[in-house]
């Protein structure tokens, strides 16, 4: 699935990771969130940056169980776009961008969009 980074919206980049690497991306996904909450359990001084970090790994917690593993014989993960929170669309927007290699500046051309 080819897109055009430079007129593609988040959607299209998540969409790409589903349905390219799915089993990666939901791997990717639980991999952020366990990164969120071992960096929430380092956060014993700053009771805010500890809540965001455990917000964020539960918005990758939930994108990951809401992707689900892909189902053969198709072997493509779908969700939903529309059911997903903000945070929750940041987190899969993030983690894709990631398994894509799109650069930051890019990433946030592409958000700017959306």
């Amino acid at each position: 699935m080819d897109i055009d980074f430079m007129t593609c919206s988040a959607e299209d980049v998540i969409a790409r990771s589903m349905r390219l690497h799915p089993g990666l991306y939901v791997e990717a996904l639980f991999w952020a969130a366990n990164t969120h909450t071992q960096a929430a359990a380092l956060m014993v001084h700053d009771a805010t940056a500890r809540e965001v970090a455990k917000r964020c790994a539960a918005d990758c917690h939930n994108v990951a169980l809401a992707v689900g593993p892909p189902q053969a014989p198709l072997l493509t993960a779908w969700i939903n776009l529309g059911t997903l929170s903000f945070g929750e669309r940041i987190q899969a927007f993030t983690v894709a961008c990631r398994l894509q290699c799109v650069n930051f500046a890019l990433a946030k051309a592409i958000i700017g969009r959306t």
